[in-house]
């Protein structure tokens, strides 16, 4: 998935560090920001539903984020990482600043 604003070979992560990047230095307003905030989401997402499907093939986002599937191991696992995935990105942005 290459989302909008993703520069052509840059990794999930890298992506995702140069929105929060452009976010926090360029400043944006209404839909630019909403639609960042949307790129932003789902290449966690992406990011996110890759990690546990190293343990758990087949899993698909839409199971992983299911109300009904809340305590399943891997839907634990799906919002651990996209916890992750997060720290990974505020982590590369403060070495950045």
């Amino acid at each position: 998935m290459t989302t909008e604003s993703q520069a052509p070979g840059l990794s999930t992560t890298q992506a995702a560090v140069q929105i929060v990047q452009n976010m926090v230095q360029c400043g944006m307003e209404g839909a630019r920001y909403e639609q960042q905030m949307s790129d932003l989401h789902a290449l966690m997402a992406e990011w996110a539903i890759r990690e546990i499907q190293k343990d758990h093939p087949g899993v698909t986002l839409e199971q992983a984020t299911h109300e009904d599937n809340e305590l399943q191991p891997y839907a634990e696992a799906y919002w651990a990482a996209t916890s992750a995935f997060f720290r990974k990105v505020f982590q590369a942005c403060a070495a950045g600043a």
